[in-house]
């Protein structure tokens, strides 16, 4: 089943409810069509909601949302499982050695 937007169900109430109530004036149709339209009309669910600034974060349990992360401690250096403090976006020795030549 395809989503429809909420214009087009409410055209196809108002033409339902036209032959319905012929005698009815149009501004009250209109109302009956808003009504019954509101009931039957879902909207499609957003894929994930973004949280507010400060609340907890779910992919770094115990720290807050949106702070800025030092690095972790836990990391991998040379193909090796290391577990130490490091600066993440310090110059390389590569780096140096290179502005050098």
């Amino acid at each position: 089943m395809m989503h429809k937007s909420f214009q087009k169900l409410m055209g196809e109430n108002m033409k339902i409810l036209k032959k319905d109530f012929p005698n009815l004036p149009h501004t009250d149709i209109f109302k009956k069509a808003v009504e019954v339209t509101k009931k039957m009309y879902k909207p499609i669910a957003k894929s994930f909601k973004v949280g507010k600034k400060g609340s907890k974060s779910k992919t770094r349990k115990g720290e807050k949302n949106f702070m800025t992360h030092k690095g972790d401690k836990v990391f991998h250096q040379k193909s090796k499982f290391v577990r130490k403090s490091r600066k993440p976006y310090s110059k390389t020795k590569k780096a140096k050695k290179a502005k050098k030549n």
